[in-house]
């Protein structure tokens, strides 16, 4: 989570009875659950900071077709005659781990029209930009952007972490085993994009999460937590339950961050996390729910399909497919923020809170 504090250590030291049947206890739990995130969430940063964050996305979003662009002129992809994706990432010497990248690359150019496919082969669409056009209109808003950071607190290396130096990407995706060395953004945790570091949204996800976390294990003495975040992510998740934290059923609540949605098998994952809780122990999950074609150009999403390449098709899980995943193995969906409709719903990031069935 931000900064120093996580969610797990800003849950305070509380006692409570209870005397109550366990059917009235457990609606009772929920109740206390809902409204603990429905308050959070209610805490809002300022109108201003929204604001910023919002033009932020919007004007990032446009941009990223054009830096995509730019990194295809780069490594030689472009041809009047067209192109097949295979066979420019082998003439361009490109590891074959980043075919998927690739294809999800000219996905979005073909979105905004800069290419077409005919007849499998990709050509420049005829509202393409010109290479020198490309350069200026994204120097143009790189200035735009710097005036719509209020809402990160390392506005400056957020944006040198986004615009990361052209050869280092196009070096990387050559020679995938120098990814780790190169492109790693943050000591420990090299694929947590800087969108997750010392940002009003997570401040203002982290509040959600920690409120959760507090009201689910208050009178629980001691607090079994297991905090699952990037660090954990690299490891091998798959051994959860049986090699790395012992007998399974013995943690009150699991605190996951920005990890999941990176495993190609999230089912597994999810059961494993199942079996390291006690029965009606709760599970929060903090991660991006909407797709953003920034995030497919960025240093972070290069050094993943680097060290994860064909086991890595994802950057976001959307969040019907997340309550679709927690039905499938054996949670009950307590809530989510935000909520739809409310003010920071737009920035594609949601807290669930689902607790282990059975």
């Amino acid at each position: 989570m931000n900064g120093d504090k996580s969610a797990h250590q800003c849950v305070a030291d509380q006692q409570t009875d209870s005397h109550f049947s366990p059917a009235i206890t457990a609606s009772s739990q929920h109740d206390d659950w809902q409204r603990a995130g429905q308050q959070a969430a209610q805490r809002l940063p300022t109108p201003e900071m929204i604001a910023s964050l919002a033009a932020f996305q919007t004007e990032s979003e446009s941009m990223a077709p054009l830096m995509i662009w730019q990194l295809l002129h780069e490594l030689s992809f472009i041809s009047v005659e067209g192109w097949l994706i295979a066979d420019a990432r082998q003439r361009a010497g490109i590891a074959d781990c980043f075919q998927f990248l690739l294809e999800k690359w000219h996905g979005i150019l073909e979105d905004e029209g800069i290419v077409e496919q005919r007849e499998q082969r990709w050509f420049a669409g005829d509202c393409a930009p010109s290479l020198p056009s490309i350069e200026q209109r994204i120097d143009d808003g790189k200035i735009r952007l710097r005036r719509c950071l209020d809402w990160h607190l390392e506005g400056d290396d957020f944006l040198n972490t986004l615009f990361a130096d052209q050869y280092m990407l196009c070096e990387v995706m050559r020679y995938p085993q120098l990814a780790q060395r190169r492109l790693s953004l943050h000591e420990g945790c090299p694929l947590d994009p800087a969108m997750h570091q010392r940002s009003m949204l997570v401040d203002y996800l982290g509040q959600i999460a920690a409120s959760l976390l507090q009201t689910a294990v208050q009178g629980n003495d001691p607090q079994q937590v297991l905090e699952i975040n990037a660090n954990t992510g690299h490891s091998d998740l798959h051994q959860l339950r049986d090699e790395q934290y012992g007998p399974s059923a013995q943690f009150d609540a699991v605190l996951a961050t920005h990890v999941l949605h990176s495993t190609h098998r999230l089912d597994g994952i999810l059961q494993d996390i199942w079996h390291t809780l006690k029965p009606e122990g709760v599970l929060i999950v903090v991660e991006p729910t909407q797709d953003s074609a920034l995030r497919w150009i960025t240093a972070a999403a290069v050094l993943q399909q680097a060290t994860k390449g064909h086991d890595s098709h994802t950057l976001s899980v959307s969040r019907e497919t997340w309550l679709q995943a927690f039905a499938h193995n054996g949670f009950h969906h307590v809530g989510d923020w935000p909520q739809p409709g409310t003010a920071l719903a737009f920035a594609g990031h949601q807290v669930f809170m689902v607790q282990r069935s059975g």
